[in-house]
Parts: structure tokens; C-alpha cells; sequence
């Protein structure tokens, strides 16, 4: 039991580890392009939206793909996985 859960990168409570440093863990970096002038062209709450929408596409996909949610400043997110693949097969929806 304890290999399937670490091949399978979630702690005995089904969560998902984040990866630590090695040599397959792949950092992706997300940002909505030109949201500043979205912000300003559109009403705010069209954007606020649009952002939500976004964030929401983002965490599921980062479930999907074993991702992990890093860290968040604006409308960027750092997203870690435990391999280049997920990381890829996420980058690619």
C-alpha cells in the first residue's frame, strides 16, 4: 500500500502531495495574456467572470493532471507536477 501511494503522489488520506525537488519535478507558469487591458477595455465584472471561470478551468485540470497549485499572484498561477508528461498533457488543454 504505502508504493501504490507514493507512485500515485497522495498521502494516505487521498490529498495530493506537492513535489519536492528532483530531477522530474516541472514547474508551469500560467497568465491570462494582456488582462491588463482586458481590465480596462471590459467592465470589471465581466472580467471578475472571466477570471473565475479561468481559475476554476485551471484547478481542474490541475486535478486531472496531478498538479499541484504552488503559488497564485494575480492572474497567474505556479503550478508544480511530479513529471514532465503531466506537466505537458496540462499545458496542452
Amino acid at each position: 500500500r504505502v508504493v501504490r501511494l507514493r507512485r500515485n503522489h497522495r498521502s494516505a488520506l487521498g490529498k495530493l502531495l506537492p513535489p519536492g525537488a528532483g530531477p522530474d519535478t516541472t514547474l508551469v507558469l500560467t497568465d491570462v495574456q494582456d488582462s491588463t487591458t482586458l481590465y480596462e477595455c471590459l467592465p470589471v465584472e465581466v472580467m471578475d467572470a472571466c477570471m473565475r471561470i479561468a481559475e476554476r478551468i485551471i484547478r481542474d485540470l490541475l486535478a486531472a493532471h496531478q498538479g499541484y497549485e504552488s503559488a497564485t499572484e494575480g492572474d497567474a498561477f505556479l503550478c508544480a507536477f511530479h513529471s514532465p508528461l503531466d506537466a505537458v498533457l496540462f499545458c496542452l488543454k
